[in-house]
């Protein structure tokens, strides 16, 4: 799994964790419905609010490659909890 203990131990540990454990769930429902993620059909995906991760995540046991953007604007800063759970994103202006 991708979270570390120092990010499930931040100050909001239930947030995050539960970003995930979500993610988890959606992408597994999601599998059933688009078999392409299996097939590498899909290589690339952005996530345009990526929260905590989650999202990414979720997805690496697939062959695709998930850009997080965190927009600019965001009540909270998480780029930095993505970079520690060793996942790549950005800020954007949308």
């Amino acid at each position: 799994t991708l979270s570390s203990p120092k990010f499930c131990s931040s100050s909001d540990p239930d947030a995050g964790c539960e970003d995930s454990r979500t993610w988890k769930k959606r992408v597994s429902y999601y599998e059933a419905m688009l078999k392409s993620f299996s097939s590498g059909r899909y290589r690339n995906v952005m996530d345009m609010n990526a929260g905590y991760g989650g999202f990414a995540a979720a997805m690496v046991k697939y062959p695709v490659w998930v850009m997080n953007v965190v927009p600019f604007d965001a009540k909270s800063n998480n780029l930095g909890v993505i970079y520690e759970r060793g996942l790549i994103g950005t800020y954007m202006d949308c």
